[in-house]
């Protein structure tokens, strides 16, 4: 926590040195524009496919409101989920190559930088590269302390990030998943917990509602994998672009229908200032009980 604290005050001293920013965007700004170019230009939900594929902001509007409201907008932003179901992907065919990690780490970097290098999805690669380096020198750190110092990692080189919303989000959304899964083994009370701790974090960003939570936990699972994969194809052949617009489009009277139980809230915007307060404390929380729980059980052990 005071490295953070550090990295908060003295981190843009280091980045005109590092200067990795300006070199990453030299890259992903020609890369996110082809990427842009290959959707299905002609489809009603085109801005959808750039959200999903190419990391683009969803603009304001119907689209955008739907998603928010019923509290499941998180889905479209490109992020860990993303990376993991590529992974899932690629792993059956890159398998029989000799540098089959490396292959695939290089296909993940190239979508990186397809979406734009936009810091959730960042962050979640420098985790899959903490994981796979803590894996080969046997650190035997858990999933906790991965996600920690892979946010560390990324504001090293990036710590303008550190006031950025969707870094910060993204990183707390991680650690919540986390705490989740220790408490549960059941995906509806891990859905339910998860977006608990996300509470403080979205008022008056999101809708929250106990049907939001539900939404995400049916719905959320879906669109991660399934329809990640679906609007992938649909990007390569006119019939699947056709089969995914009947899709998107049910899932868009879907959630507005969902959205009418909902009653309206309050918007305003997110403060970064208290959310990286919030992240902060979260962390401590959770390396307190890692190191009490670690305590005692030595203790136990003597």
């Amino acid at each position: 926590m005071i490295f953070l604290l550090l990295l908060l005050w003295f981190g843009p001293f280091f980045s005109p040195i590092l200067d990795v920013g300006r070199a990453l965007n030299t890259l992903s700004d020609p890369m996110h524009y082809w990427c842009l170019k290959q959707m299905p230009q002609e489809s009603t939900y085109l801005n959808l496919y750039s959200a999903l594929l190419c990391g683009k902001e969803l603009p304001v509007g119907t689209y955008r409101s739907a998603f928010q409201s019923i509290g499941l907008y998180h889905v479209l932003v490109v992020s860990g989920s993303h990376l993991l179901a590529i992974q899932k992907l690629l792993e059956p065919i890159c398998h029989k190559f000799i540098f089959s990690q490396i292959l695939i780490n290089i296909i993940l970097f190239i979508y990186c930088l397809l979406c734009d290098a936009n810091p959730p999805v960042i962050r979640a690669f420098v985790y899959c590269l903490i994981t796979q380096l803590a894996f080969v020198r046997k650190w035997y750190w858990n999933s906790a302390q991965t996600t920690l110092f892979s946010g560390i990692v990324t504001l090293i080189f990036f710590p303008q990030w550190i006031r950025s919303l969707s870094f910060n989000l993204s990183w707390i959304a991680a650690l919540a998943v986390q705490w989740a899964h220790h408490l549960t083994q059941s995906k509806l009370k891990t859905a339910i917990l998860t977006n608990g701790f996300m509470v403080p974090a979205l008022v008056g960003w999101t809708v929250i509602h106990p049907f939001g939570w539900i939404a995400n936990w049916l719905i959320a699972p879906l669109m991660g994998e399934g329809l990640l994969l679906l609007s992938f194809l649909g990007c390569l052949n006119s019939w699947f672009t056709y089969l995914c617009d009947k899709v998107w489009g049910g899932l868009f009277f879907l959630l507005n229908q969902w959205s009418q139980m909902i009653p309206s809230q309050p918007s305003s915007p997110a403060k970064a200032n208290l959310i990286v307060f919030y992240l902060w404390f979260l962390q401590s929380i959770w390396l307190f009980f890692l190191w009490h729980k670690k305590k005692r059980k030595s203790f136990i052990q003597h």
